[in-house]
């Protein structure tokens, strides 16, 4: 069976650090960026199954993020990380990405 292949987009370097200990002991094949506009570039250039992205990315918004990657990669899972749960950018994310 084929590795999925994570996108795991963060713009703290220790949460991504994290993530990809915890996630590399599984099979995964791990992209890391640090920004929305990584995160996009590295799309661009690989076949992606899931992406992480945090709900504070620099800049560009997770929402804006999230939708760029629906409107370019529809097949795509999308999962949003936060800290703390913002009930309006969540309900967002749901409908709009």
């Amino acid at each position: 069976m084929e590795k999925a292949t994570v996108l795991v987009v963060d713009s703290e370097n220790n949460v991504l650090k994290i993530i990809e200990a915890a996630l590399g002991t599984i099979s995964y094949d791990l992209l890391l960026a640090q920004n929305g506009r990584e995160g996009l570039d590295q799309l661009a250039s690989h076949s992606v199954d899931i992406v992480l992205a945090d709900q504070t990315l620099e800049g560009m918004s997770c929402l804006d993020f999230l939708k760029a990657v629906n409107a370019g990669y529809p097949d795509v899972v999308t999962i949003m990380l936060a800290e703390r749960v913002d009930l309006d950018t969540t309900i967002r994310a749901i409908n709009d990405a």
